[in-house]
């Protein structure tokens, strides 16, 4: 089967953001869209990715799974093309790509040994928040800066105070510790988080170099937060539960 794709579009934003979280994923081609359910090695961050695409998928318009080994892999292999919109052949175990220029295998895993995401689509969809706030690109790049000086930590721990959003990165577990905290949000809605909700560090590494706000939701009796990220044809769920303390 032949399918035919922006390259670009697929490669610097789909596949950079999935490969930040993990090495390997399923992905689900459609007519209209790429789409992938897929969590780190832990577990501990699932991220839902769908990225809005007129792909070309011959008469058929048959929906394609694909099992991706190595994202980054993928990734370097896409970008040594020249083309902006190429055809890729999809075999049994593999897919390729064939030029005057250029022509590549790359390998693709059964199906079954990626397992799959601890959470389901349906039951992110059923989340519900009642705390919300916008974390813009500065305060994003501030919380990052500020992380350079709280190195002996790798936890930030949000809470609202005379209706603003902070944000504190510290290690309340850790006696004498550096810390600092910032305004992270001028304003939220709904309900004000009376008890920290602290969060890993990491979460936030996987956002460097976004441009676009990140909308924060937090379910503050279950402690799970969903940053939401949509970018016109680009929608990014990351969907994480706070740590104990």
């Amino acid at each position: 089967m032949e399918i035919a794709i922006d390259r670009k579009q697929i490669t610097n934003k789909f596949l950079n953001a999935v490969s930040k979280l993990t090495d390997k994923c399923v992905m689900n081609i459609k007519p209209e869209s790429v789409q992938t359910l897929t969590n780190n090695d832990d577990g501990s961050v699932v991220l839902f990715g769908k990225l809005d695409a007129a792909i070309n998928m011959g008469k058929d318009q048959k929906d394609l799974q694909l099992n991706i080994p190595d994202v980054k892999k993928l990734t370097r292999i896409l970008n040594c093309l020249e083309e902006d919109n190429i055809k890729l052949t999809i075999n049994s175990n593999s897919l390729t790509y064939n030029s005057d220029n250029i022509k590549f295998t790359y390998h693709l895993l059964e199906d079954g040994i990626i397992e799959h995401s601890v959470i389901s689509v349906d039951k992110i969809n059923k989340l519900t928040f009642d705390c919300e706030f916008d974390l813009s690109a500065k305060k994003l790049s501030e919380i990052l800066k500020s992380s350079t000086f709280t190195t002996e930590s790798n936890k930030i721990y949000f809470f609202t105070k005379d209706k603003h959003v902070f944000a504190e990165l510290t290690d309340k577990a850790i006696n004498n510790l550096d810390s600092v905290t910032l305004m992270t949000a001028e304003s939220f809605t709904g309900t004000e988080i009376k008890q920290v909700v602290p969060v890993s560090l990491e979460i936030f590494r996987l956002f460097a170099g976004f441009k676009k706000p990140i909308k924060v939701k937090i379910n503050t009796s279950l402690k799970v937060l969903m940053f939401d990220i949509d970018d016109k044809d680009l929608t990014l769920k990351y969907i994480v539960s706070a740590l104990v303390k």
